[in-house]
């Protein structure tokens, strides 16, 4: 397993290095954005992370192939694997929809209710009808019957909006998932998952220099992704209770989001505050 471990960072980290380099030299016509500066940054830390997390998959699917079985092969063909693989790809897939759909236009869950009752679908509710759909999926995979199937949809979807309500600020989203992954990674510790979301650690790590040095933006794709690996995390790591609980303290967040600003109440906080500024390029407010 530890084998296992060093090949897919390995090879995630270095994918993601190879794709980064050419995204940041060359941004895709249309990927251009204005962050909270007013700088147009390229929007491709999503598709840095998505090459990380393949380049890891090659590594274990290249391994299962060489291997006689064992803990590999377990690991390969669990539900764990596929139902993280799909969580991963789909919220990927409908942060996209929602980049491409044109979400900012109504912000919040309120004003994306507001939209639909209009008679108008936004980026934002197709991205929560799709989330929606996504985590019943994987959570069918991992559990036998609908109560915890629903808790777990619930989990990965509330993950994923969270995280990207944090991608506000430079490296803020990235900082905050490899923070929990490693909470995550420590509590599950010798499981699939670690194994299994390495490759999306190796690469977020990767991407935190040009993140927080305004290089380049994670976008709603990339902040979808980790929120749902994270997600994941919780749904295979910690029993229904914990997930409950951790349930809670996203629908607390959620709500909060939508009266106050997370960058205000960050700033508010001296060591939330210094937290999020280091290794950031010096900002004012």
């Amino acid at each position: 397993m530890v084998f296992l471990a060093i090949a897919v960072a390995a090879l995630a980290f270095t994918v993601a290095a190879v794709v980064g380099t050419s995204l940041l030299a060359r941004p895709p016509e249309g990927l251009l954005r204005t962050n909270f500066r007013g700088r147009e940054i390229p929007v491709v830390g999503g598709l840095v992370i998505l090459a990380g997390l393949l380049g890891g998959e090659v590594a274990l699917a290249v391994t299962y192939l060489v291997s006689s079985g064992g803990s590999v092969a377990a690991t390969f063909a669990s539900r764990d694997h596929w139902g993280l693989l799909v969580a991963g790809l789909g919220f990927f897939a409908v942060g996209l929809l929602d980049d491409l759909a044109g979400g900012g236009r109504a912000r919040g869950f309120r004003g994306h209710v507001r939209a639909m009752a209009r008679g108008e679908l936004t980026g934002g509710a197709i991205k929560a009808l799709g989330g929606a759909a996504i985590g019943l999926i994987v959570g069918a995979l991992w559990e036998g019957s609908l109560g915890p199937a629903l808790l777990d949809a619930a989990v990965v979807a509330l993950s994923a909006n969270i995280v990207n309500l944090l991608d506000l600020r430079p490296g803020r989203a990235a900082k905050a998932f490899l923070i929990a992954w490693v909470v995550l990674a420590a509590v599950s510790w010798g499981s699939a998952y670690v194994v299994l979301s390495l490759p999306v650690a190796a690469a977020t790590l990767l991407w935190l220099a040009p993140d927080l040095n305004e290089r380049g933006m994670l976008g709603d794709v990339g902040a979808n992704l980790l929120g749902a690996v994270l997600g994941a995390g919780v749904a295979l790591s910690l029993t229904v209770r914990g997930r409950l609980v951790v349930l809670g303290a996203l629908v607390v967040l959620t709500a909060a989001s939508e009266r106050w600003s997370f960058s205000r109440a960050i700033n508010k906080v001296p060591p939330l505050r210094w937290l999020d500024r280091i290794g950031r390029t010096a900002e004012r407010g």
